[in-house]
């Protein structure tokens, strides 16, 4: 669920035991929790529906085994077990029962299930008034309206965790959630966050039934016309659905491109409407391209479109009044666009407790001095507040006591650590920690952009996938990178640039000389 629903969200262990859960429900009841032929409903189960308890379906299950198995099909990676061996206790505990007395008594679940390994939860901390405004937009396009929405704010501050908000409810209603990620080293090349997103849709068509998507075919066919070749050279996978089509005449660049925004305008009317509402998410709009910004025109200002919306995010410190992102913005509202506003602040001292409360299963109470340390050392900043969690840990100032159960720390000797206020700066640190092998490999993944994969990574480092793969493993064991589907992704772009930036300055136009 955590690759097919919740895109970014780092996949671990956790994933293992929800499939387990699936397997030991078919086991004791003889079926799937969730068994449907759409895929769009079948993912939309496994994100938002909670399975029938295993002792309803069948009376002769213990309440306590159904227990177990609901707890590893939580939603929640953190609701779920955290161990396999917190998740055998109780199964052994069942089954010593069973045995003695053919009946298994209630019992606290989990009661040895300790990973000793700092977590934090993948969920959003206070921002209750920011996601509602998001959905009430989302509930409004679905409606029948075309809106264009925008979320600033500083970099790490949360805008792309905020916006993953929308993919639920978007889902239950049969909606298409697709995202695209602007890069600040490739800002040069046209509609490159558009080709991401649309990828991903053609991926999302592709999954559905032989019969929906013939009728797909027929549909955006019929609505490029002569001229599906301008949208493939963009939406590659496009050709898997419409088939190779003919070359197209070429064009001069004005008229290139006002062909390319009526082939799109006429695609996007087949894929967003009543039945099947659209979201695009469009993150790091600072780092947009000309092109990009006249085809986002082109759409918001064409009132024949509906069930639309594009959520565009970014760095509100890196756009001026002179920016052309701020020009397209204004000139889309004297158009009469629908657009709405969300800048994000950094998080109070208490949503700062509450993470460090959550990620060391403490009270609030309990963690305070540490909660308010880290504070004052991040200022609020979500992904900064993360970052430094997890290097307290890497650098044994926290500590997890297994006698106890519970994390230690020295709150004096935090005090007196000296944080940077460059975040760029902190994570080069991080990273120059790293094995040798597993920096070289990161310095050419951020020279390729956010994401890259591995037959392109093992060309590039003439290293072999195995060899790639686990020299990764310890950037994906510390968060550094996150692999939610068969490419590995930057965890933040702020990760990206630090990588960039152990490459010496001399040496990266031979860089990107050899990887082209």
């Amino acid at each position: 669920p955590e690759q097919t629903g919740r895109m970014n969200r780092q996949v671990d262990y956790r994933t293992d035991l929800y499939s387990l859960g699936v397997v030991l429900f078919e086991l004791f009841t003889g079926q799937l929790p969730f068994e449907s032929t759409d895929a769009l409903e079948l993912i939309h189960a496994h994100i938002a529906r909670t399975p029938l308890p295993p002792d309803q379906i069948d009376a002769g299950i213990p309440g306590m085994v159904s227990d177990i198995i609901l707890k590893l099909l939580a939603k929640n990676a953190e609701d779920r077990y955290q161990t396999a061996r917190g998740l055998k206790t109780d199964l052994e505990h069942c089954l010593e029962q069973w045995k003695n007395d053919k009946q298994v008594e209630h019992f606290e679940l989990g009661r040895n299930d300790f990973t000793g390994k700092l977590q934090i939860p993948q969920k959003l901390y206070g921002r209750e008034e920011e996601v509602k405004i998001l959905l009430e937009a989302c509930e409004k396009v679905t409606s029948g309206t075309t809106r264009l929405m925008l979320v600033a704010g500083l970099s790490g501050i949360g805008k792309t965790a905020l916006v993953h908000e929308v993919q639920e409810p978007l889902i239950r209603k049969q909606g298409h959630y697709i995202e695209g990620k602007f890069d600040q080293y490739h800002h040069n090349i046209p509609y490159y966050s558009w080709g991401q997103a649309f990828g991903v849709l053609m991926n999302q068509l592709l999954m559905e039934s032989d019969d929906n998507l013939n009728t797909w075919k027929t549909e955006l066919l019929e609505a490029v016309g002569p001229n599906g070749k301008v949208l493939i050279e963009v939406i590659p996978k496009l050709e898997q659905i419409i088939g190779p089509q003919p070359a197209v005449p070429v064009l001069g660049g004005q008229e290139a491109q006002n062909r390319f925004n009526i082939v799109f305008r006429n695609f996007i009317k087949v894929i967003a409407r009543k039945e099947h509402p659209l979201v695009i998410f469009l993150d790091d709009m600072q780092w947009t391209d000309a092109a990009s910004l006249s085809l986002l025109s082109v759409l918001l200002t064409d009132f024949d479109l509906a069930h639309f919306l594009i959520i565009g995010a970014y760095r509100n410190n890196e756009v001026d009044e002179a920016h052309p992102l701020t020009r397209s913005i204004t000139m889309l509202g004297q158009s009469q666009v629908n657009i709405e506003s969300i800048v994000l602040k950094n998080l109070s001292n208490e949503d700062i407790n509450e993470i460090c409360a959550d990620s060391m299963h403490s009270s609030q109470a309990e963690i305070l001095s540490l909660g308010q340390l880290i504070h004052s050392k991040t200022a609020g900043n979500p992904f900064f507040t993360h970052q430094l969690l997890y290097i307290l840990e890497a650098e044994q100032m926290l500590e997890f006591e297994t006698g106890n159960g519970h994390w230690q720390w020295d709150i004096d000797a935090l005090k007196a650590l000296d944080i940077t206020d460059n975040v760029v700066e902190f994570m080069s640190g991080r990273l120059q920690k790293l094995p040798p092998a597993t920096q070289e490999l990161l310095k050419l993944g951020a020279s390729i952009g956010n994401q890259f994969d591995l037959q392109t990574l093992g060309i590039i480092a003439q290293e072999s996938i195995d060899a790639i793969n686990s020299a990764l493993q310890t950037a994906l064991n510390l968060g550094v990178l996150i692999k939610p589907d068969k490419v590995y992704k930057f965890a933040h772009d702020r990760i990206q640039e630090a990588a960039y930036e152990l490459i010496p300055v001399t040496d990266r136009k031979s860089t990107h000389l050899t990887i082209g």
